[in-house]
């Protein structure tokens, strides 16, 4: 494997309730050729453990997903073209992204990560419009349409509707405006991220974990129903991460490199994808992770590295 090839493995802290094991982790991580981890829960003392083994160090950072998120702010929880509000799915609660509120309170929440933690990088993940997408056959509701949305919709267009009247407009001739709106949503978020990032810790690089439906799938679902246009996101991002999960997907291993070479062509920026490892791999036991996958993603010659998931 090339050295400009990077092997990152996410969720360390969910996987060391103490460090009696660390050295053994730290030896397996070496043998895999891991260089980097991600964290799931960023622990200021297991960032300088890590980084003094000559680990580079990133945070994973939620963004619009989150039972809690939905106790303290109700006015996000996303409603369909009925008013109906959304039910979690496989323990999946999606967020509105447009809520004002909650925008303001994440992004003090980022703040707050990359001025106080000693990290190489944030991941954002579920940075997008709500959608259980990694089924089979994920179900596709549109959202959000509860009345502070739609406001914000018409605001933010110049458009002169009543609420009912935006409705209709939306699923009609103004369909394609909308899907706009929506990936402008999840651009400005990450533009405004890009910002701070830039003011606070310059040298802490971006990522975004992104839906791979790169070829139109579900009638262009990526952009109506997920709100993610890589064209747009690409000035504000170092690391483009395509969840390659071919088989929750029920997608061929080809797939894998179909979804990298796309997302390549779109961005331009260094593509590093994450795959999943099954949940009986015990990295104290320095069990290899599942390698045929590995070694396909990283000998892609549009890859910089692979993320591995547990």
């Amino acid at each position: 494997m090339s050295k400009e090839k990077i092997i990152f493995w996410m969720n360390v802290s969910d996987q060391i309730e103490d460090y009696q094991n660390f050295d053994q982790i730290v030896t397996n991580f070496e043998n895999m050729g891991v260089r980097a981890v991600i964290l799931h829960t960023t622990f200021a003392n297991l960032v300088t453990k890590l980084k003094s083994n000559g680990f580079m160090v990133y945070s994973e950072f939620s963004c619009f997903e989150g039972e809690e998120v939905w106790k303290e702010y109700s006015d996000c929880i996303p409603v369909d073209f009925g008013g109906e509000r959304f039910n979690e799915e496989n323990g999946y609660y999606g967020v509105n992204p447009a809520n004002p509120k909650f925008r303001k309170d994440l992004f003090a929440k980022f703040k707050k990560l990359i001025q106080h933690m000693n990290i190489d990088g944030v991941w954002f993940n579920r940075i997008h419009w709500p959608c259980y997408w990694q089924a089979f056959e994920p179900v596709l509701i549109d959202s959000s349409f509860d009345e502070n949305t739609l406001n914000l919709f018409l605001q933010d267009n110049q458009l002169a509707f009543s609420v009912n009247e935006v409705k209709q407009f939306i699923i009609g001739e103004g369909s394609k405006l909308w899907a706009q709106w929506k990936c402008s949503v999840i651009t400005s978020w990450v533009k405004l991220a890009w910002e701070i990032r830039n003011q606070f810790a310059p040298d802490v690089k971006l990522g975004i974990f992104t839906v791979p439906w790169v070829n139109g799938e579900y009638n262009n679902a990526l952009f109506r129903i997920i709100g993610q246009d890589y064209r747009m996101l690409t000035q504000y991002v170092d690391y483009f991460t395509p969840m390659l999960y071919y088989q929750s997907c029920k997608q061929p291993v080809t797939w894998i490199n179909d979804v990298i070479s796309k997302t390549k062509t779109l961005t331009d920026r260094n593509i590093v994808p994450i795959v999943h490892v099954e949940k009986n791999t015990n990295i104290s036991d320095g069990e290899e992770p599942q390698q045929n996958v590995l070694e396909l993603v990283l000998s892609h010659p549009d890859s910089a590295g692979c993320i591995i998931a547990y």
